[in-house]
């Protein structure tokens, strides 16, 4: 988060231990359009855990006979 919201701050940072090539890297596989991507995503492979999640546990507590 913090490569999004203090951008300059953060690479200038990085730019000290790691170099410039590095932050020019780093800024050129972090777009500032990814983070709302990023969020969305995370919120979408939460989701998709959740139901299998559920549907692995309701199969092993049907098996159990706790269901």
């Amino acid at each position: 988060m913090r490569m999004y919201i203090a951008r300059d701050q953060c690479f200038k940072e990085i730019r000290k231990s790691y170099g410039q090539d590095y932050v020019n890297v780093l800024r050129s596989i972090t777009p500032l359009w990814m983070l709302p991507v990023m969020f969305i995503l995370t919120i979408i492979g939460g989701l998709i855990g959740a139901y299998l999640g559920k549907k692995m546990f309701n199969k092993h507590f049907k098996k159990a006979g706790l269901v």
